[in-house]
Parts: structure tokens; C-alpha cells; sequence
């Protein structure tokens, strides 16, 4: 038995937004995890490195070590590379590469109501909530981990001990020490940890995955909204997340099978 660490990103604004939409606004935000083996950490790292050399070899040239370089989400799944063959490639093999290493996928995506917006720090501790029924669901049912860590990418201020990184680590330990469902959760270890996403490969593939997920869930629910982006290019993305999500079977009790992506419609 072993571990699995939960990479953890986001897409998207936590923020209220109003129409049309103004710059950096968005209607929905996600939350993304991709479950990777702790054991293969240094193999997922230099393949996926790999991948960047392969693609992307004016930029590494110009900036230097491929490990500090990150091909963001955003630009692969904007309306503006939809054309591009090779980023389409490279997400290929992106999706390639987790399903050798037989990562999961989990999300929550928020659709916001822009007539009640809640705050962003709750969007966040509930979001975490979410994921963490099911990453603990995942570990106790997998047959081959025994615990699970959870990795965030860093917000501004972590170092110090400020920002939005505490906050969700207070929140995590008061739900898994003060709640009763959170209590449950035993194969989760530890608080989440921070990192720098330019030096962790795990949060740069989380990075990529979630901003696919964004992109789906932003069209289907979203694109109505004055102002919004059309993402309907991504919709083809869409089997290859379905093909990699957590989906728990159910137990002997007959309880509800657990899917890995949850989306919280707040305009209903």
C-alpha cells in the first residue's frame, strides 16, 4: 500500500461578476484535483517535462530549465489557439501520460448567481468539502493506497502565512476535527499543502485538466451570459475527462455510487 497526492488548482474567478462581463470575471469557477501516485512522482515529472521539450522548444530555450516553465491552461483551451494543432497534440498526450499512470480526476464547479453571490472564501472551504468526501472515498476504496495528501498551488502571501492558502487550511482542520462527517475522513493526512505550481509538475497537470473542465462546464452552463467567451471548441475535450473521473460502485449497503465531478448551480 501507498500514498496518492491529490494536486489541487483552480480556473476561473471565486469573485462576484455582473453583465456584461468585465475583464477577468468569470460565471463559474472550479476547482480541480488529478490523484497521482506519490511512488512515480520523479517518472510523471521528467515525462512530462519530456512533453514541454517536445512542443514548446523556442520557449525553453528562450527561459531556461524546462522544470521552471509552465504551458497554462488558459492558453491551451483559448478561442484564440482553437486552430492550433499543436496544442491540441500536446493536450493529447497530456491525457496520454495520466491515464498511463491511471490518474484520477475530480472537480467542483461553482455556477455563480451574479443577483446573490456568495463570498469567495465560502466557495472555496465548500468546494474543499466536496473534494474531500471524495478523495477519501477514492483512497478507501482503491485497493492499493492506504492515504492520501492533498497539494494546493500557492496563493500570494503563503510564505508569510497570510491570504487565501491559511484560511483554507483553518477551515480544512476545523472540518476534520470539528465536524462529524469530516471526522470520517481518516485516510486524508494532514492539512493541504502549498506549492510553487513552476516547480511542481503535479499542479501544472492539475492546472491543464482543470481549465478543460472549466471551459465545459463554462459553455454548457454560461454561455448565455453577455460577455462570455465561446468555448464550444473545447466540447470535444469532454470523453477525455469522462474517461478518467472517480466514479465509486457501490457498496454492499447499496449506497449511492460517488462521482469525481460535482457542479453547485447556484442560479436554481
Amino acid at each position: 500500500m501507498s500514498t496518492v497526492v491529490f494536486y489541487t488548482d483552480e480556473s476561473g474567478s471565486a469573485e462576484r461578476f455582473s453583465e456584461p462581463l468585465e475583464p477577468g470575471a468569470t460565471p463559474v469557477f472550479t476547482l480541480t484535483s488529478i490523484a497521482l501516485p506519490l511512488n512515480e512522482w520523479r517518472t510523471f515529472d521528467r515525462k512530462y517535462n519530456n512533453l514541454k521539450r517536445h512542443f514548446f522548444p523556442e520557449i525553453l530555450e528562450r527561459k531556461g530549465r524546462k522544470e521552471d516553465i509552465e504551458i497554462k491552461g488558459n492558453d491551451l483551451t483559448s478561442p484564440r489557439n482553437k486552430e492550433s494543432s499543436r496544442r491540441q497534440k500536446f493536450l493529447e498526450r497530456v491525457f496520454h501520460l495520466l491515464k498511463s499512470f491511471d490518474a484520477k480526476i475530480f472537480a467542483v464547479t461553482f455556477v455563480k448567481d451574479k443577483d446573490n453571490p456568495i463570498s469567495s472564501r465560502s466557495m472555496y472551504t465548500h468546494g474543499f468539502q466536496i473534494l474531500l468526501e471524495r478523495f477519501n472515498k477514492f483512497v478507501e476504496t482503491s485497493g492499493k493506497f492506504d492515504s492520501g495528501i492533498i497539494i494546493c498551488d500557492s496563493r500570494a502571501g503563503a510564505i508569510k502565512g497570510q491570504g487565501l492558502d491559511k484560511e483554507v487550511a483553518k477551515s480544512f482542520q476545523s472540518y476534520i476535527f470539528g465536524n462529524e462527517k469530516g471526522k470520517s475522513f481518516a485516510f486524508i493526512q494532514e492539512a493541504p499543502l502549498f506549492a510553487d505550481s513552476k516547480i511542481t509538475v503535479g499542479l501544472q497537470l492539475a492546472d491543464l485538466i482543470s481549465s478543460v473542465i472549466y471551459t465545459n462546464h463554462y459553455h454548457y452552463y454560461a454561455r448565455n451570459v453577455e460577455g462570455a467567451v465561446d468555448y464550444s471548441h473545447m466540447q470535444r475535450w469532454w470523453p477525455k475527462i469522462a474517461e478518467l473521473e472517480f466514479e465509486s460502485k457501490q457498496d454492499a449497503e447499496g449506497s449511492y455510487a460517488i462521482r469525481g465531478i460535482r457542479v453547485i448551480n447556484h442560479k436554481k
